[in-house]
């Protein structure tokens, strides 16, 4: 829960404002849902457990690496769904 609070902090000082913030938010939600709802088990079960963890872990680097690489909020929304594939991780994991 760490990202989404420094996230706020962040996109604050960075971004246009609150309307700005709360569609982000907004994305990152549903992005979330997406994975975590109906995908990650269908992913799983179709890559593996080893696969669908590098699958995760993977996407959560390079979701990060866009964040931090962003320089503009547009570029930054392209990380959203990358990071969201990270939620594969914890699927294969449990599993």
């Amino acid at each position: 829960m760490v990202l989404p609070s420094t996230f706020v902090l962040y996109a604050t000082i960075g971004m246009a404002g609150i309307p700005t913030l709360s569609l982000t938010l907004a994305l990152v939600g549903v992005c979330a849902m997406v994975v975590q709802g109906g995908g990650r088990r269908a992913v799983v079960k179709r890559l593996g457990e080893r696969r669908a963890l590098l699958l995760g872990a993977a996407s959560g680097a390079l979701g990060f690496f866009i964040y931090g690489a962003a320089p503009t909020g547009p570029l930054f929304w392209l990380g959203i769904p990358v990071m969201a594939l990270w939620g594969v991780a914890g699927a294969a994991i449990r599993r």
